[in-house]
């Protein structure tokens, strides 16, 4: 599963239905994956829960609503799928440090935010073995090649053996041997990649 993509693809759901009611089982259902399984993946990815993400999604379209139409703001909290006119103004002004109804006597106060990428967040590793943060960027398409070889790297002979091999592989994609590159190598245990 392409994790990023993945993501995008309920960051899209989720905006596309801010006046429903997004809750953890239906975006699971949705996206057919378990809700912790989503729940755990989507804070590692964005870096905040599902719940709060979607808070400040339909937080912000409420912005919108408020500064571009005549729905009254009880209207709005009902059209986001805020439990109470009251939910909806706590959680404004919680989030934005105005009320709503401030918002609409002053609207150039506050402006709208557009969906955010994956791209440029720091992820978490879900393993279980350990945390281990790492970023997501866009980059240009790169090709990977590679070998596999067991070999004791204390034993002299393995080690030549294995820089022959990587040798036969630069001179096969035509590299210069001062090519920028990595070498990730294996103790053998499962998920163990270095």
């Amino acid at each position: 599963m392409d994790l990023s993509a993945f993501i995008e693809d309920v960051l899209d759901y989720i905006e596309n239905h801010l006046e429903s009611v997004l809750t953890h089982e239906r975006l699971a259902k949705r996206f057919n994956v378990p809700k912790p399984y989503l729940q755990r993946l989507f804070s590692a990815v964005m870096g905040l829960s599902l719940k709060q993400y979607t808070l400040e999604r339909k937080l912000n379209a409420a912005i919108y609503l408020i500064q571009s139409t005549d729905y009254t703001l009880k209207e709005i909290g009902a059209h986001l799928e805020f439990s109470t006119p009251a939910a909806f103004s706590r959680a404004f002004k919680r989030q934005y440090s105005i009320t709503p109804s401030s918002l609409r006597k002053s609207p150039h106060l506050l402006s709208t935010v557009g969906v955010p990428s994956v791209a440029g967040h720091f992820f978490k590793s879900l393993s279980d073995a350990g945390v281990t943060d790492f970023k997501l960027l866009q980059r240009a398409a790169f090709q990977v090649s590679g070998l596999v070889a067991s070999v004791d790297i204390s034993r002299p002979d393995d080690m030549l053996l294995l820089n022959g091999q990587f040798s036969q592989l630069l001179d096969a994609l035509g590299w210069a041997p001062d090519s920028s590159g990595y070498i990730l190598y294996s103790d053998g245990l499962p998920d163990q990649t270095v």
